[in-house]
């Protein structure tokens, strides 16, 4: 049972107030199934003393309010797993979200790896492309001076 500060303590300040404060709410049962146990215990009672001749109205009385709190204890605990659960699903969202949120980062640091990849194919391509040219000025040199060799061959077979 949760204690209330007496009427006298109406300043939200005081230290007897805050006595009060500090208390926390225990569920009466731990499980649905004490709660319903409790429940069917209480209602077993409760037939078994208006089966008697004579029944006892104040016994009867006390076991409807018994059950009553065990009821409310029982919605307690239901609302208590409700809890829970919302709580469960909104951690797996946020963990969902924050997995998603780092494959997004590895996404995004993958792609700023490939284009400084590109970066650097396109400065080496830029430096090289100097090279092949005067690679490929050098061959077409070459191949004239090849077809000038084979042309003297020509001209020198044809004229013995």
């Amino acid at each position: 049972m949760i204690r209330r500060p007496p009427r006298s303590t109406l300043s939200s300040s005081s230290a007897a107030s805050d006595v009060y404060k500090r208390q926390t709410y225990s569920l009466p049962f731990k499980r649905l199934a004490d709660a319903d146990e409790e429940i069917k215990r209480i209602d077993d009672q409760i037939e078994e003393a208006r089966k008697g001749g004579n029944p006892n109205p104040a016994l009867i009385n006390g076991l409807t309010k018994q059950k009553a709190v065990a009821e409310k204890g029982r919605r307690d605990v239901q609302s208590s797993y409700e809890l829970d659960d919302r709580i469960l699903k909104e951690k797996n969202r946020c963990e969902h979200l924050k997995k998603e949120q780092e494959a997004k980062m590895n996404a995004k640091a993958n792609i700023q790896k490939q284009r400084e990849d590109l970066k650097e194919c396109f400065a080496d391509a830029k430096t090289l492309n100097p090279k092949f040219d005067a690679v490929r000025k050098e061959l077409k040199d070459i191949n004239a001076a090849l077809d000038k060799i084979q042309a003297e061959r020509k001209s020198r077979v044809v004229v013995k």
